[in-house]
């Protein structure tokens, strides 16, 4: 792997969605949910509308339980200060904080203000002050051991170059932007590397800093087969391996999910809301199909220069490809169905058939493929 180590409405039912799944910018996941085509709003306009505005969040209603008053009046101004736009003005959070419930069903193996059960002013002002969790030798923010204050659906957001207003929600992919090592002798050096990623996680740390979670989609250079060590002269001194060019094997545009959560954990996967620089569109196409041209649905509005799919996964651990008929990865298209139509419990059910949504992806797709 090249990356550095540390360490909407859901589709109509039918032959449709049974054909592809697409990211479609979809829109907020819940209470907030927009009719697709609906012109997106800019932060100012935003703000002006009163979403996401202190009179309208409820600690207790967050809560959902009684809360110390000391403790309420705590949780209120930690949000106050969570909702201000970005000193550029480029971005801001889209509606309130994720209650209780749903962070727990979503993210309860993840270190956060209810899975700590925080439940006085005094806990909460210990976790506030309380540093980064950092490498003692790289000063690198531990990004496992964040711990999760707010939860979002969304993100309003300005392009600094364009000035052009976009929204980004859990679901949406993106492209990310990171400085990584580039491989010189002497050097030393750092260049800028575009990855592709599905945010499964929107939130604002005990510290007041602003992370995003993604699960990788694997470009031909960032798989494991590509990216195995080997003795290749040109390979040590920096130039970029890829998978062979072939209809089936690769495209420019094809990319495989992520398909075990060792891997998700063994690579950096949170970064900073600064570091999204533009979102896209990623289509899940059935298996055995080569392109989205292939698909009726597709032929005429996929972009070839800029939107990307798949149908396979991989596991970096055993160096495997497979087929991908169905994607319950958080935030997939299916995953989405779930918290849409069946809410927290239908979350709860989903995780009880087996408590790594990954593992259970991979299940179904060998059912299939017997």
């Amino acid at each position: 792997m090249k990356r550095a180590q540390r360490s909407s409405s859901p589709l109509p039912r039918g032959k449709v969605q049974r054909a592809v799944n697409a990211n479609s910018e979809a829109g907020p996941l819940r209470s907030n949910q927009q009719p697709s085509g609906r012109r997106q709003a800019t932060n100012t306009e935003l703000v002006a509308a009163g979403i996401g505005t202190p009179s309208q969040f409820d600690p207790q209603v967050w809560f959902q339980g009684a809360v110390p008053d000391d403790l309420a009046a705590l949780i209120k101004r930690e949000w106050i200060k969570a909702r201000k736009p970005s000193s550029d003005g480029c971005w801001t959070f889209i509606g309130n904080p994720m209650p209780k419930d749903a962070v727990c069903a979503h993210w309860g193996a993840h270190k956060g203000f209810f899975q700590k059960e925080i439940s006085s002013h005094a806990e909460l002002q210990k976790e506030l002050f309380a540093p980064a969790p950092c490498d003692r030798k790289t000063e690198a923010v531990i990004t496992s051991e964040l711990v999760a204050l707010f939860h979002f659906e969304g993100l309003a957001m300005t392009d600094k170059d364009t000035g052009e207003a976009f929204q980004v929600f859990l679901g949406t992919y993106v492209i990310i932007k990171e400085e990584v090592p580039n491989g010189t002798k002497n050097g030393g050096g750092t260049d800028t590397t575009e990855y592709v990623g599905r945010i499964t996680e929107i939130f604002v740390t005990m510290q007041g800093k602003r992370y995003i979670r993604i699960h990788w989609m694997y470009r031909d250079k960032d798989t494991p087969i590509a990216a195995a060590p080997h003795k290749d002269k040109r390979a040590a001194e920096g130039e970029e391996r890829t998978l062979p060019r072939g209809e089936f094997m690769t495209n420019p545009r094809r990319v495989w999910l992520c398909g075990s959560e060792e891997d998700n954990e063994s690579y950096s996967d949170c970064y900073t809301i600064e570091q999204i620089d533009r979102p896209c569109k990623v289509y899940h196409i059935p298996p055995g199909i080569a392109h989205p041209s292939q698909v009726d649905v597709l032929k005429d509005i996929f972009d070839p220069d800029n939107d990307w799919f798949y149908n396979q996964w991989t596991v970096a651990k055993f160096m495997t490809i497979e087929d991908c008929y169905e994607d319950w990865t958080p935030w997939s298209q299916r995953y989405k169905e779930v918290w849409l139509n069946e809410g927290v419990e239908g979350i709860l059910a989903l995780k009880r058939q087996h408590p790594n949504c990954t593992q259970l992806m991979r299940g179904r797709n060998r059912e299939r493929r017997a």
